[in-house]
């Protein structure tokens, strides 16, 4: 998708300095866990470079594959790579996507998207686009969640992303490789932070929205039979 495309969808945002701010929550890593992702990224990142494969969106690949790996063994959920799918929305809107968080097996929480390069209006308008059908997919199976995370990431920046059928909103930019070791480190954490928060605020409301989808039915079991 075009960002001309997606200004015909939402033209509330002219240019992407339109849409909202984010500013996702950054719950407290533990030092351990941290030093866990670390190892398991340098670790990672060393066997990419011997294999050869060291190209940008290999790197880009490599860390957030890792940083999920790590988060997500701690929640009950799965991160399903469909980088060669797409989920169906409305006629006007379909979005292609890398991988989804779910829950259940059936809740989308979180839309992670990798570019290799740098970040452009395009992909912009494609994790807009991916949001909506995922939020729509959700709705066909009566599981509404008041708000759907994205992360969108390429070797050279990472926003985070947040959708509630009202409008977009979006983090600023945070670079995952810096020439200062300790900026690069300080931006990681702050990567790992928000990701993590993001699993954590889609993970809860993905639960009740189960349970809101049991209750509904249950009172039309119980309405029939009466």
């Amino acid at each position: 998708m075009e960002w001309n495309h997606a200004i015909q969808l939402w033209p509330q945002y002219k240019v992407i300095t339109d849409i909202p701010e984010y500013n996702p929550i950054e719950p407290y890593i533990p030092k351990t866990f941290a030093a866990e992702v670390f190892r398991a990224i340098e670790k990672a990142e060393v066997d990419t470079s011997q294999s050869g494969a060291a190209d940008n969106e290999a790197r880009v690949a490599v860390l957030i594959r890792v940083i999920l790996v790590e988060i997500s063994s701690l929640f009950s959920g799965a991160v399903s790579n469909d980088a060669e799918g797409y989920i169906a929305g409305t006629a006007s809107s379909q979005g292609r996507i890398e991988s989804i968080y779910t829950v259940l097996g059936a809740c989308v929480n979180v839309v992670l998207e990798v570019k290799a390069g740098g970040i452009r209006n395009r992909n912009f308008a494609q994790m807009m686009a991916e949001l909506e059908s995922c939020d729509m997919l959700n709705v066909s199976r009566q599981l509404n969640l008041n708000t759907l995370q994205g992360v969108l990431s390429s070797q050279t920046e990472w926003h985070f992303w947040a959708y509630d059928r009202r409008g977009f909103t979006v983090s600023e930019a945070i670079a995952p490789y810096h020439r200062d070791e300790k900026q690069e480190i300080m931006n990681r954490l702050k990567i790992v932070a928000r990701l993590f928060g993001q699993f954590l605020k889609g993970y809860c409301p993905a639960l009740h929205a189960f349970i809101r989808r049991s209750e509904g039915k249950a009172s039309l079991n119980h309405s029939s039979q009466h």
